[in-house]
């Protein structure tokens, strides 16, 4: 079966997880089509689809299959990224903000800047901050940012990982610690937007096949610009080529 999923990131995120109540073997018979009509369009910008629906449609009849890993958070599966601290309040804020004149009439016409203004807002609130403790690390750190990506980049330009590769089998875990000045957050920020961010010995990236990252306070997960789960514990698996993309 064939699906052409219209959409953003949240759209292909519930696909996703729809597709994940198949059984493996009806799942392997499944091919989808993603036609961008989202914000930031993370995972078609990193499969190469144009923004464009025709020059999409025009890619998915094409018919040329590719497969990319899916990642998993306890129960919920994801494709492109997200994370912890200021990624998890961007989108909590986003949400919040849904509804309201300003969104309408600031964030909205924005498109995917709405993402850069949001986070430039969240990193003057103490709030954002998240102590984490990452796999086999003995104490918790408290970090700005904690990304697990299966892709270099996620609200359009925030390269949080650019050796990522959405079908090598690993998940991508970058940890940035929070800066002593605000100064130093937004400089640290740059060079996010710039993807030079892990040159600085502070910043750790690791890679594998699953991970636990445990909390020292209740925390939320965020990825596919969705808010998937929260808790105190957290295991991220990847499932290597797990689903059949036309693009």
């Amino acid at each position: 079966a064939t699906f052409l999923v219209f959409g953003g990131d949240g759209t292909y995120n519930a696909f996703t997880n729809a597709l994940f109540s198949l059984t493996k073997r009806q799942r392997d018979t499944c091919y989808a089509g993603f036609l961008p009509c989202g914000r930031a369009n993370d995972l078609p910008a990193a499969l190469g689809i144009p923004n464009s629906l025709p020059s999409a449609y025009d890619r998915i009849l094409a018919g040329e299959i590719r497969k990319i890993d899916v990642l998993k958070v306890n129960k919920h599966f994801f494709l492109s990224g997200g994370g912890f601290g200021l990624p998890a309040e961007v989108v909590k804020t986003h949400h919040t903000l849904a509804a309201s004149t300003f969104h309408q009439k600031v964030l909205l016409p924005l498109g995917n800047l709405s993402y850069l203004a949001v986070t430039l807002a969240k990193m003057m609130e103490a709030r954002a901050w998240v102590d984490i403790k990452c796999g086999h690390e003995t104490h918790p750190e408290r970090l700005m940012l904690c990304a697990i990506m299966n892709q270099p980049f996620i609200g359009k330009r925030f390269l949080l990982c650019p050796p990522a590769k959405q079908s090598d089998g690993l998940l991508d875990v970058v940890s940035i610690p929070k800066q002593p000045t605000r100064a130093a957050n937004f400089a640290i920020l740059l060079k996010v937007l710039k993807g030079t961010h892990l040159r600085n010995r502070e910043v750790k990236h690791v890679q594998a096949r699953e991970i636990t990252i445990t909390t020292t306070k209740q925390a939320t997960f965020m990825a596919d610009g969705e808010l998937l789960c929260s808790g105190t514990a957290f295991k991220f698996t990847c499932h290597r080529n797990a689903i059949r993309i036309l693009c």
